[in-house]
């Protein structure tokens, strides 16, 4: 197993590459949109992406919050070492 990404007394900014996780972007957890609104998770995130004042984090966020979703750990940074046992562990090739 390769090495936690250590980011488990960081915020989402910060100026050191190597403390910033790209899967979880800091959370240790990571939202997932469920099959079942999976096209309305889409047509959600191309209208806040059209509008053109959100970032893509933000249109991800605002999309993501009007639809179903669940929660998994990130198994790649330390800051997802937290919620082990209480989320499934996520895996980047089942998305």
């Amino acid at each position: 197993m390769e090495e936690l990404i250590k980011n488990n007394l960081v915020g989402r900014y910060v100026s050191e590459s190597t403390l910033f996780c790209n899967i979880c972007e800091n959370r240790g957890r990571i939202k997932v949109v469920l099959d079942e609104d999976i096209n309305k998770f889409d047509k959600l995130f191309d209208k806040y992406d059209d509008m053109g004042i959100f970032t893509h984090s933000e249109c991800y966020e605002n999309a993501i919050n009007e639809c179903k979703y669940k929660y998994f750990y990130c198994p790649y940074c330390e800051k997802g070492q937290k919620y082990i046992g209480i989320y499934e562990r996520f895996e980047k090739s089942k998305i």
